[in-house]
C-alpha cells in the first residue's frame, strides 16, 4: 500500500477537524489529567490560588472605597479594617503570583516529559519508517517539538485566562454596583479580545507555512557544527556557502514571521484604541455622575482603582487567549500525530518461530514517499530457507531498498513479500523486527559504554557479559575493546568525555551489535565491512557464513550480505544481480560466471583492478 494517500487524507481531515472547539478542549483537558497524575496535591493548591489571585483586585478595590468610606464617618475601627482587608489582598496577589508561578512552572515541565513519552510510544508503534521521509509529517513533528512546553502549559493558560475573566467581572459587578451604566464596560474587552485572536490567528497560519524552510535552515546551519561533516566542510571551505545558503532561507522565514507580527500588532492596536475610546467615555459618565451626586468620594477612588485594573485585566484576558489559540495549534498537530500514528495499518499475525520453505518476492515494486519514480520493478525472486544470499549491483541499483523491504522497513508499493506463504506486512512489526538482526553501512554510533553500544543488539541480553563477548568475536572486533581504559566499561564518544573511536572501530562495533541475536530467522549485513580491507572482509563474510550454515538448520534462517567486493561474496548460496531497480539475474556464483553476463563483466572490471 502506498502510504501518501494516508498522509494526505490525515491532513485534510485534519484541516477542517482541528478547528473544532471540544478537539482542542480534550487535549486541554488531558494536559489536565497529566499534570494531576504528576502531583494532584499541587494541581489543587493551584486551584484554590487562581481563585484567590482571581478576587484580590476586587478586594483590594473594595478595600479603598471602605477606607473613604470609614475616614468620612470618623469611624477608627472601619479604617483598620479597611486597611487590613486592603493589605491582605495585597499580599495574598503577591503571594499567590509567585507561588502560582513555580507550581505551574514546575509542574509543565513534568507534564512536557510525559508529553514527549505519549508522542514518541505513538509514532514508535508505525509499523514502518516511510512517515519519517514524508516533509508534511516532519513539519508536524517540528512545530509539536517546539511547543510542547507551550501544549504542557495550556491547561495553566486556560486557568490563567478563566481568572482574569473571573477578576474583571466582579470588576464589572463592582462597578455596576455604583451605576448599572457602568456595566458596559464589560464590552470593552471584546475588541481587543476579537483584535487579538484574529492577529494570533494571522501569525500562526504563517508559522506553519515557513516550518520546513526552518527546518531546512537548521540543518544546514547543523552542518557546520557537527562533527561528522564538519570536517568535511573545513577542509572544502564550504562552511561560507553553507551558511550563507542558511541564512537566506532564516532571512526568508524571518521576513514572513515579521510582516505577520506587524499584520498582528496592527490588529491588536486597533482593539486597543477601541477600548481607550470606550474608556474614556466611561470616565466622563463617572464625572458626570459625580456631578449629579449618585457617587461619592469611596466610589470614585473605587472606579479609578478598577479602570486602572481594567486595563491590565483586559489585557491578560486578551493575552491568555491568544496563548490558548497558539496553545490550540500545537495541540491540533498533537492529535494529528497521534490519530496518524494509530491510523496506520499494523499487521497483527504472529511472526513465524523458523522458516520453513523460504521468502517470496512476488513483483514487487516501490516508490520512496513523494517520488513518481520507481525504486524497485517487478522484483520475482524467491530464497529458500536456511540460505546465504548476496546482492550486488551498481550504487544506486536498490540493493539497501530491497533489504528494508523485506525487514518490514517499508512496505511495498505493488507485490508482495512473504514468508512461507505469510505476508510480512500482515505480521506484528515488532514480532518481524525482534526476529530479525541487520547491520547498515549507515551505521548509528551510539555514545554509551562499549558494553552497551555493542548489548543493545539484543536488549533481552544487553548485560550479558558472555554474550557481548561471544559477538564481538565473530565480528572481529575484541582488538576494539582491548586498547579501551576500562575495557566494556569504557564510555564512547568524545561529545561525552569519553573514548572517540576509529570510524572502522565504531563499524565492527556495530557489526557486532547485529550479531547479538544469535539465531535470527532474517540476518542482513549491507556493506558492513567497508572500512576493513579486502582480506579481513573475506575473512569476516566466511565466519558469518559459517556460522549461517551452522544455525540454519534449526531455525531456516536467511543471511543476505550486500558488499560492493564481488569476490568475498563467492561463497554464498546464490547472488542476486540489481540494475536500475530490476533483478537481471540471479544464481551461484560459478552459474553467473558461466553465463558472461552483469555479474561476470562487473567481477571481471574488478578482478582486473585488483591485479
Amino acid at each position: 500500500m502506498n502510504p501518501i494517500p494516508t498522509i494526505r487524507a490525515a491532513h485534510a481531515a485534519d484541516a477542517g477537524a482541528s478547528e473544532k472547539p471540544l478537539r482542542a478542549s480534550a487535549v486541554f483537558r488531558h494536559m489536565l489529567r497529566l499534570a494531576s497524575r504528576a502531583d494532584p496535591r499541587a494541581v489543587g493548591l493551584i486551584a484554590v490560588l487562581t481563585v484567590a489571585y482571581a478576587l484580590s483586585i476586587g478586594a483590594i478595590a473594595l478595600s479603598q472605597r471602605w477606607i473613604v468610606a470609614a475616614c468620612r464617618d470618623r469611624i477608627a475601627v472601619g479604617v483598620v479594617a479597611a486597611v487590613a482587608a486592603g493589605v491582605a489582598g495585597h499580599v495574598i496577589r503577591a503571594a499567590c503570583h509567585r507561588i502560582q508561578t513555580h507550581l505551574q512552572g514546575d509542574l509543565s515541565d513534568r507534564v512536557a516529559v510525559l508529553v514527549a513519552e505519549e508522542v514518541l510510544h505513538a509514532t514508535a508503534g508505525i509499523p514502518t519508517v516511510t512517515h519519517l521521509e514524508e516533509p508534511e509529517y516532519l513539519n508536524r513533528v517540528e512545530i509539536l517539538q517546539q511547543g510542547t512546553k507551550q501544549l504542557s502549559q495550556s491547561c495553566w493558560t486556560i486557568a490563567d485566562a478563566a481568572a482574569s475573566a473571573l477578576s474583571l467581572l466582579l470588576s464589572v459587578v463592582l462597578l455596576g454596583s455604583i451605576s448599572p451604566v457602568l456595566t458596559g464596560l464589560a464590552f470593552l474587552a471584546l475588541p481587543p479580545l476579537w483584535c487579538g485572536r484574529r492577529g494570533q490567528r494571522i501569525v500562526s497560519t504563517a508559522l506553519e507555512r515557513i516550518s520546513q524552510t526552518i527546518r531546512h535552515e537548521q540543518q544546514l546551519h547543523s552542518l557546520c557544527v557537527t562533527p561528522g561533516s564538519a570536517k568535511e566542510i573545513w577542509i572544502a571551505g564550504s562552511g561560507s556557502f553553507l551558511s550563507e545558503l542558511a541564512d537566506e532561507h532564516w532571512e526568508k522565514c524571518r521576513k514572513v514571521e515579521h510582516t505577520a507580527r506587524m499584520k498582528a500588532a496592527l490588529w491588536q492596536a486597533a482593539g486597543w484604541t477601541c477600548y481607550a475610546a470606550g474608556l474614556a467615555g466611561a470616565l466622563a459618565i463617572v464625572a458626570q455622575l459625580v456631578q449629579n451626586g449618585q457617587a461619592d468620594l469611596g466610589d470614585v477612588v473605587m472606579i479609578i482603582t478598577l479602570s486602572v485594573r481594567l486595563r491590565l485585566q483586559v489585557s491578560d484576558t486578551v493575552g491568555g487567549a491568544g496563548e490558548i489559540m497558539e496553545a490550540r495549534r500545537v495541540a491540533a498537530e498533537y492529535l494529528w500525530i497521534r490519530e496518524y500514528a494509530a491510523s496506520q495499518p499494523r499487521g497483527n499475525k504472529p511472526a513465524p518461530t523458523h522458516i520453513g520453505e523460504g521468502l517470496v518476492l512476488k513483483d514487487v515494486c516501490f516508490s520512496y514517499p513523494g517520488s513518481g519514480r520507481e525504486v524497485l520493478r517487478n522484483i520475482d525472486v524467491s530464497v529458500p530457507a536456511g540460505s546465504t544470499v548476496g546482492i550486488v549491483g551498481l550504487n544506486g541499483a536498490g540493493k539497501t531498498t530491497l533489504i528494508k523491504l523485506l525487514l518490514g522497513m517499508y512496505h511495498p508499493t505493488r507485490g508482495e513479500i512473504t514468508v512461507d506463504g505469510q505476508q510480512v506486512s500482515r505480521m506484528d512489526p515488532e514480532q518481524w523486527y525482534n526476529t530479525n538482526a541487520a547491520a547498515f553501512q549507515d551505521f548509528s554510533k551510539f555514545h554509551l559504554t562499549a558494553g552497551e553500544v555493542v548489548g543493545v543488539g539484543d536488549l533481552a541480553r544487553a548485560g550479558d557479559e558472555r554474550a557481548v563477548r561471544e559477538a564481538l568475536d565473530e565480528a572481529g572486533a575484541a582488538d576494539v575493546i582491548v586498547v579501551l581504559p576500562e575495557g566494556l566499561s569504557t564510555p564512547l564518544g568524545s561529545s561525552h568525555g569519553g573514548v572517540e573511536l576509529s570510524h572502522g572501530q565504531w563499524q565492527k562495533l556495530a557489526l557486532a551489535r547485529s550479531l547479538m541475536r544469535g539465531e535470527p530467522l532474517l540476518a542482513v549485513l549491507d556493506e558492513p565491512t567497508s572500512a576493513l580491507d579486502p582480506h579481513a572482509e573475506q575473512e569476516l563474510f566466511e565466519r558469518i557464513t559459517r556460522r549461517a550454515t551452522k544455525t540454519s538448520g534449526r531455525r531456516g534462517g536467511v543471511t543476505i550480505l550486500i558488499s560492493h567486493r564481488f569476490s568475498a561474496l563467492s561463497m554464498v548460496d546464490r547472488i542476486i544481480v540489481l540494475k536500475d531497480g530490476k533483478v537481471v539475474e540471479h544464481g551461484t556464483h560459478n552459474e553467473l560466471m558461466a553465463a558472461g553476463r552483469e555479474y561476470a563483466a562487473l567481477y571481471k572490471v574488478q578482478a582486473s583492478a585488483y591485479a
